[in-house]
């Protein structure tokens, strides 16, 4: 909930976007982000909320501004490879198909 009857609708090509209740865009309210939203999660505060897509990204959107701000980012295909650094456990990369 926007704290009124807007919609916060995610599609798969990245787009999010608020959508009155007569289901308009509100051409203020949108953003495109980087793989098809999978997931949209209203901060407990009401000004912001989450969206997770299918790139295993995480991004907060402020409702006043609409602007994404992206939170957390990590692999999305398999992980190949695990590398740590000579007498260290506590850091550690990693490799998928697509990144480092």
């Amino acid at each position: 909930s926007t704290g009124n009857t807007n919609i916060i609708a995610g599609a798969g090509d990245g787009t999010v976007q608020i959508l009155n209740p007569n289901l308009q865009r509100i051409p203020s309210h949108t953003a495109k982000l980087h793989g098809g939203v999978t997931s949209v999660s209203m901060n407990p505060d009401g000004k912001s909320f989450l969206v997770g897509t299918e790139f295993s990204q995480r991004y907060s959107i402020d409702i006043s501004t609409f602007t994404p701000e992206l939170r957390e980012t990590c692999h999305f295909g398999e992980i190949h490879d695990v590398c740590f650094p000579k007498k260290s456990s506590e850091i550690f990369v990693t490799a998928s198909e697509q990144d480092i």
